[in-house]
């Protein structure tokens, strides 16, 4: 917020809200209080968003991870493999399974 003219900001307590505001304005206090249960519920709204997003998030996440432990898992095996000699070069392998 930019002020075009000199203006005074003054900090109320929300007791002195209550206090001070409400019973000789309440219209404002009415007011205030509407705009700030709007904004509560978008927060609140956001908060469950936010949580609903986070728990799919994981779940990705997790799926994720489960599959990449699967990858390295078959690769160190296949590696394995080869180093004993179990399985060849795949190229070698599949030349020899088309000419036979």
């Amino acid at each position: 917020v930019t002020a075009r003219t000199d203006c005074e900001i003054l900090e109320l307590q929300r007791t002195d809200f209550h206090q001070y505001i409400k019973p000789f304005y309440p219209d404002a206090y009415q007011a205030i209080k509407d705009l700030g249960e709007v904004r509560l519920s978008h927060l609140a709204f956001s908060d469950k968003l936010r949580d609903k997003m986070g728990r799919l998030s994981a779940r990705r996440t997790a799926t994720l991870r489960e599959w990449k432990e699967r990858f390295l898992g078959t690769r160190a095996a296949v590696k394995r493999a080869k180093e004993q000699g179990i399985i060849g070069n795949a190229t070698s392998n599949t030349r020899n399974m088309l000419t036979q």
